[in-house]
């Protein structure tokens, strides 16, 4: 898949040291450990408006 869309996120100081050292201590890049939250954020909500949806036409 080709991302055509940026996404600009800002981490509070203590999140952006949090996640600096869990970036380190799995060996991963800090960006992938950002993408993941984004990403698991975004399907959370989705599937809460997908059950609001389905409530509503119930």
């Amino acid at each position: 898949m080709i991302a055509e869309t940026e996404l600009a996120v800002t981490l509070s100081s203590d999140l952006f040291r949090h996640l600096r050292s869990e970036a380190r201590r799995l060996h991963v890049p800090l960006e992938w450990l950002v993408a993941s939250m984004v990403v698991d954020t975004i399907d959370e909500a989705g599937v809460t408006l997908e059950h609001k949806a389905l409530a509503a036409s119930a």
